[in-house]
């Protein structure tokens, strides 16, 4: 076409054109190429348009050839001069050709060449000459980085500042190769230049940068860093250490964070200012830095490691009172006993560096202030607080039988008797077999007894009553011990200790039976409970029911003995259904079972009487009484050790009485329930999902199989067909979200699950190929227009992420869904093409610039419309394998629209025909 393109015709086809690939030789000799150009341009007409690449090839030639004289050292003035011999070719093509599309790539070896001959100045103007005469070169950012760092090396720390800011203030800064390394000398020219909040907030970008790139820092990606790029990161948190001691340490360093963000790496600036501090021996300094952090960040993962830098900074310094007032501040902040703060964010079996340190510094501190004690009176409740806390956090680490009875002789020692029977009794009956249990066991004893001695009255007998217990308890847990016989003669004072019921029965209703004078009511209270026993004893339930109302109506006995006795009222009522149970008479059962709450409403076996109440209905095949009665136990005993139990009866009682819906429900609790086993809880969620499907209930069924995925041991192949029915359910709710992120899920098992299976494949495969479908639909939608640079680009990466995603499903080897990714990615390219051809045409074109336009278009559509047909042909040809589906089917329908010449001659059986061959 004759004439010269419009301005926007010629925009667009630069920014349509790909570059083109050319394999060249290499020349035989450099020296030769140099020759060659050196002749060309002295017989070569000035107007010869090659002249101006010419130059500049043979300019790019003696810098090559000069570097290498440089490079080996042999002559430098030589080289110098070939440098000075590039400049002027350069200089004599920037002159001659003032206008030529590559003087900015000019310009910049120009500057090359001033800068390797020694002329920093020289080649610094040549740069900031570059920027000005060419803002929208591709060389522009990394004219701005080598000005910047000659102008750096030669200590103009102000402008080189502003070149690394040039660069940082263009749009595609964060694009450029040169990114990482412009933050890193932006932020040391700040610092030189005592501009160190600047400094900081450069430091900052460059951190986020590099160890947090998606917003969120990861260690073990930091950990996984390129050495240079390590001591790059190491580099400027050391130079921001320095500039926060100079801006006034931890207050700089909450300035910098309250206007700016550091993604999850927090604890580097704080520990890397402590460090700092510490390296200086500023203690003091050091330990308010790791503090800080504590303080304004308790929850974060290292926090208790920053604490613990506290505690470890005081000892090192030898600040012995400064070091216990950590420690006892990192005990109390990180208790295990506290459901909040640090532990409300954090499991315990994920932090078992902190729970030890917690274990030594809480065994240290109750230590320590167990040695005070003698002198000073606050150390003994100091001390108690340590081992009790100790106490609370480990119960069943094996030292605690000896911790709790180190608790037990401090408060014997400082005559806190009462506290000190129940810890001696806990430290010889609640850890099994150890070194010192017989000991202490027998000294609760002598804390009993000198406790007694303090008491007097009905409070005395009671603690008597107590003591009695505990002899007896030690007489049979350490019959081998030096005084068990001297403890068993005192408690054999008691018939009823002794076992003699007959007796102790006998006895008690002959004081009974006394009326001038009666009996005291004590000693008609003490009658009624022996007979109540003994008569519980000798399995008379009736007698003891009697006799413990009796004891129930004198009114005598504090709230402790009320609450034994109405238990013990309660176990004869119990007994009597167990017996009436035991004969067959399941009705009479029930009636007793039931009512044990009426007599005795608060007692402990409530709930076991109306569990056995249930069950007796169960066999009664009374459906809606049995269950009435475990939904009761289930209100009124929340928690139960029965409630499992309750809840697997009340799965067949709702399944008997026609309550699908409720027995799913009640299967559900079964499967989540975690002290059930693995294979219970597996059964019980399949069933539960099962009878939901049945019902209808769609939220109960997602429910379900959502936890079922989540928190038992499924199968691979198990887990696809749960997902995939997770997703047919979400797509029946209208939920397309929750269906895509099942088909996600299926993708990431199968690629999880290493070669995973012939089923996980096909459905990753589908799955995959569904998910690129529901893009699909937003690409078509795209459409061309002015500006088209913009629409284009946009337009070009949804195609691009499609191609993928196509790619990936086809990748799968999956036949039906391979024919399908491949027809999706023609349909890509045709439709690419088809929307070159039917973009928005800038306005106010002359004809001829319209002609040109439509002309550029119609080759920048060819390729796509090539490529097109490449992969709709790939498509048809696996008919002669035996593939004739509906995809590939269509690759031969689109084939006949494009290439009709070719592919509209043949009808749609032929393909079959061909096939069969």
């Amino acid at each position: 076409m004759k004439g010269t393109l419009s301005r926007g015709a010629c925009a667009l086809a630069l920014m349509l054109a790909a570059p083109l690939s050319v394999a060249q030789d290499a020349a035989p000799s450099r020296d030769l190429a140099r020759d060659s150009y050196v002749e060309f341009l002295r017989l070569s007409s000035p107007d010869d348009p090659r002249r101006a690449s010419a130059l500049r090839r043979l300019a790019d030639i003696e810098i090559e050839r000069a570097e290498k004289v440089q490079l080996e050292g042999d002559d430098l003035s030589a080289a110098t001069v070939i440098y000075d011999r590039a400049i002027a070719l350069y200089q004599q093509l920037l002159a001659a050709y003032p206008n030529d599309q590559h003087n900015d790539a000019v310009t910049y070896q120009l500057a090359r060449a001033y800068e390797q001959r020694g002329d920093v100045d020289t080649a610094i103007e040549q740069l900031a000459g570059l920027v000005e005469r060419f803002p929208d070169s591709a060389l522009v950012t990394e004219s701005y980085f080598r000005r910047g760092e000659a102008l750096f090396s030669a200590g103009d720390y102000d402008l080189a500042a502003q070149a690394y800011g040039a660069i940082l203030a263009r749009d595609d800064a964060p694009a450029s190769s040169f990114y990482e390394q412009t933050l890193y000398k932006f932020g040391w020219s700040q610092f030189r230049l005592g501009e160190y909040a600047s400094a900081l907030d450069g430091f900052l970008v460059l951190l986020n940068h590099e160890l947090a790139p998606d917003g969120v820092y990861d260690a073990a990606r930091h950990d996984a860093l390129a050495r240079g790029k390590r001591a790059l990161i190491d580099d400027a948190l050391r130079a921001m250490s320095i500039a926060y001691s100079y801006l006034g340490g931890v207050e700089a360093l909450n300035a910098l964070l309250d206007r700016a963000t550091a993604s999850g790496f927090e604890f580097l600036l704080y520990e890397d200012l402590g460090d700092h501090y510490l390296d200086q021996e500023r203690f003091t300094d050091a330990a308010d830095a790791y503090r800080a952090f504590v303080n304004d960040f308790p929850s974060d993962t290292h926090a208790p490691h920053l604490n613990l830098r506290i505690i470890d900074t005081f000892r090192a310094a030898g600040f012995i009172e400064q070091e216990l007032a950590a420690k006892e501040a990192f005990v109390d902040r990180y208790a295990l006993t506290h459901d909040d703060g640090y532990w409300a964010a954090h499991a315990r079996d994920d932090a078992p560096l902190v729970v030890e340190a917690i274990k030594a510094h809480l065994t240290e501190l109750a230590a320590h202030y167990h040695a005070l004690s003698a002198k000073q009176g606050e150390a003994v409740t100091r001390a108690q607080h340590y081992y009790e806390s100790w106490l609370a956090s480990f119960p069943t680490d094996p030292a605690a039988a000896q911790q709790h009875f180190l608790l037990a002789e401090l408060l014997f020692a400082h005559e806190r008797f009462a506290r000190a029977t129940d810890a001696y009794e806990a430290t010889a009956y609640n850890y099994g077999e150890h070194a010192r249990a017989g000991e202490a066991g027998y000294a609760s004893l002598l804390a009993y007894a000198a406790y007694e001695r303090t008491l007097a009255g009905a409070e005395q007998i009671e603690w008597q009553r107590r003591a009695i217990n505990g002899a007896l308890r030690f007489a049979a847990s350490f019959p081998r011990h030096i005084e068990a016989n001297n403890v068993l003669v005192n408690a054999a004072e008691r018939l009823f200790a002794l076992g003699e019921f007959d007796k102790a029965t006998s006895a008690a209703r002959a004081l009974l039976q006394i009326d001038n004078p009666p009996a005291s009511a004590a000693h008609r209270n003490t009658a009624w409970t022996v007979v109540g026993h003994a008569s519980f004893e000798t399995g008379a339930f009736a007698n003891a029911e009697q006799a413990y109302l009796s004891v129930l109506a004198l009114n005598v006995i504090d709230a402790d003995g009320v609450r034994q006795m109405t238990e013990r009222l309660a176990a004869t009522v119990y007994k009597q259904g167990e017996a009436r149970r035991e004969a067959g008479d399941l009705a009479g059962a029930v009636n007793d079972f039931l009512r044990v709450a009426e007599v005795a409403p608060g007692s402990d076996i409530v709930a076991t009487a109306r569990f056995d109440a249930a069950a007796a209905l169960v066999r009664l095949e009374d459906w809606t009484g049995a269950a009435g009665v475990l939904e009761g136990f289930r209100r009124q005993h929340a928690g139960h050790s029965l409630s499992g139990n309750v809840t697997r009866e009340l799965v067949g009682v709702y399944l008997n009485a026609g309550r699908d819906v409720d027995a799913a429900f009640e299967l559900d609790r079964i499967a989540r329930d975690a002290s059930n086993d693995a294979a219970t809880r597996y059964d019980a969620s399949g069933q539960a999902a099962a009878l939901y499907a049945g019902a209808g209930d769609v939220d109960g069924e997602r429910a379900v199989l959502s936890y079922r995925l989540a928190s038992l041991s499924v199968g691979l192949d198990e887990s696809i067909d749960v997902r995939e029915r997770l997703g047919a359910l979400a797509l029946d709710k209208g939920d397309r979200a929750a269906r895509n992120d099942q088909l996600r899920l299926i993708v990431a098992a199968h690629q999880g699950a290493g070669g995973g299976t012939a089923r996980s494949r096909s459905a990753a495969a589908a799955a995959t190929m569904t998910l690129a479908d529901e893009d699909l639909e937003g690409y078509m939608a795209q459409r061309l227009v002015v500006p088209l640079v913009d629409s284009l680009r946009s337009k070009k990466a949804s195609m691009e992420h499609l191609l993928g995603e196509y790619g990936k499903a086809a990748d799968y080897g999956v036949e039906a869904v391979t024919t399908a990714a491949t027809f999706r990615i023609a349909e890509l390219y045709r439709e690419m093409a088809a929307s070159l051809l039917d973009s928005q045409r800038p306005p106010q074109l002359s004809a001829e610039e319209l002609e040109e336009y439509e002309f550029l278009l119609e080759e920048q559509a060819f390729p796509f419309e090539e490529k097109a047909i490449e992969v709709y042909e790939a498509n048809a040809r696996r008919s002669s394998q035996g593939v004739y589906d509906q995809w590939v089917k269509k690759s031969f329908d689109a084939l006949a629209l494009l290439m009709p010449a070719r592919y509209a001659k043949f009808e749609k059986g032929e393909a079959f025909a061909t096939v069969s061959r």
